[in-house]
């Protein structure tokens, strides 16, 4: 998630010889905040999240790019934002056919809120997103898919039967 000047980054891990090599860095010469969930495409399209959690927990000192949804394409080098409408995204996920991408927005205002480490208020979205995907690469049609009853959705998966799951305040 990087650290004080230091930027957010993706790397590749192989697991044989426990080498990693980075991926990203940066986009355009700036600085990601704090790349949080990553999912790759059948294609080897990669989308990641990149809320600014590290600014509120203080280990990051700038914000040079905003809460956004990132698509890299690992062959070419092409990176570009495919969301820019969320408070705080978190998790993303692949429809088992590819065809949808899932992402978490948990809504955090405040990383060091006094309520347990919640992060959120209740006028601020603590929702899943459901979009489709266009060409391989392109996120389009924004709808709401799930809001949890209790707690802020974080991590989400997508089991084989296409049902989705997401780690929430009272469980799974």
């Amino acid at each position: 998630q990087g650290g004080n000047n230091t930027g957010g980054a993706l790397f590749v891990l192989d697991v044989m010889s426990g080498a990693a090599r980075k991926l990203l860095d940066n986009f355009q010469g700036l600085q990601f905040n704090s790349p949080n969930d990553v999912v790759v495409s059948s294609d080897g399209v990669i989308y990641f999240t990149d809320p600014s959690y590290g600014l509120q927990q203080k280990f990051r000192t700038m914000m040079q790019v905003g809460d956004y949804v990132w698509r890299f394409n690992a062959r070419t080098g092409d990176t570009a934002i495919v969301d820019q409408t969320f408070l705080k995204p978190n998790g993303v996920v692949l429809s088992p056919d590819g065809r949808v991408a899932y992402i978490t927005d948990t809504g955090c205002k405040d990383a060091n809120a006094s309520d347990g480490g919640q992060c959120t208020a209740a006028d601020t979205p603590r929702s899943i997103y459901a979009f489709d995907i266009l060409k391989s690469i392109l996120l389009a049609n924004k709808r709401l898919f799930a809001v949890p009853d209790v707690g802020t959705p974080d991590g989400i998966k997508v089991d084989l039967q296409g049902n989705v799951w997401t780690g929430v305040g009272d469980g799974v």
